[in-house]
């Protein structure tokens, strides 16, 4: 029989394959243009399942250098948010904000799903 798997390391590692998948697709950092101490920003914070790994170009998921993600977001996110609007527009921004909002149960078994497709999306673009 096989072991059912453990929530918790899934969330870390669908965490790190989408991290890797952002830098990877975006190489530099989206608001400043760094290409050091990349990391994966959020719009919207990773508490929400809805969007904590939304992956799509105007999704949840932006690649950010250290600076950009700890410092400025910390303290003021609407720079953050403007580079969004600017890029996608007033409207996605919208979308994304109420889909942040919706509550999400997201199955172990969506999880494992999930987990792949991030796995199978970074084999396509190398």
């Amino acid at each position: 029989m096989k072991k059912k798997p453990n929530r918790k390391l899934l969330v870390r590692k669908l965490d790190k394959a989408v991290s890797e998948f952002v830098r990877e697709r975006d190489k530099v950092c989206v608001q400043c243009g760094s290409d050091l101490q990349l990391g994966n920003g959020h719009i919207f914070t990773r508490t929400n399942y809805s969007t904590r790994w939304d992956i799509s170009i105007d999704g949840n998921c932006h690649c950010q250098c250290w600076k950009c993600n700890f410092f400025h977001s910390q303290r003021d996110n609407w720079k953050y948010y403007s580079w969004y609007i600017d890029k996608f527009g007033q409207e996605k921004f919208d979308i994304l904000y109420q889909r942040h909002n919706q509550v999400a149960k997201i199955t172990t078994y969506e999880l494992e799903i999930k987990l792949e497709e991030i796995k199978n999306g970074k084999r396509k673009n190398d």
